[in-house]
């Protein structure tokens, strides 16, 4: 999985980017919302996790940038902001609202559910899904009538 992080916390893009690293996923982080919006011009990213309040704009228009690509992205937004003021976050570019500060491992399992296998991982199953089938195969000889 590719994951833009855009945040300007740089000691949590750091430990976002060790974490995610180490569960297998691409990370990339950026600390501005112009910064973000080129990088989403020229990569694709499969999530982009955004803070909501960033130094040159905010989560909100990194999230519409991001959903105006294809593939569209699984869009998370990171906000200090309580429960009662996040309501008003919710849009059709947000996927899913999390309140700082957050235990990491569950953020790295509220991620899991957003990976989507690609292509090339679904041959790569196929693929061994036929190695193993055919190595099952008994060879039977004999005559027929």
């Amino acid at each position: 999985m590719n994951i833009l992080v855009v945040d300007d916390e740089h000691l949590l893009c750091w430990t976002l980017t060790q974490v995610f690293n180490e569960a297998g996923w691409t990370t990339t982080c950026c600390a501005s919302a112009i910064e973000a919006m080129n990088l989403l011009r020229t990569t694709g990213y499969d999530l982009v996790i955004t803070d909501l309040r960033i130094p040159d704009g905010d989560g909100i228009d990194v999230a519409a940038c991001a959903k105006s690509y294809f593939p569209t992205p699984f869009v998370v937004l990171l906000t200090a902001e309580s429960k009662r003021g996040t309501s008003r976050l919710q849009s059709e570019h947000v996927d899913e609202i999390i309140e700082k500060p957050f235990d990491i491992e569950a953020l790295v399992e509220s991620i899991k559910k957003y990976h989507r296998p690609k292509k090339t991982d679904t041959t790569k199953r196929l693929k061994t899904q036929d190695q193993k089938r055919s190595s099952h195969h008994h060879h039977i000889t004999g005559e027929s009538t």
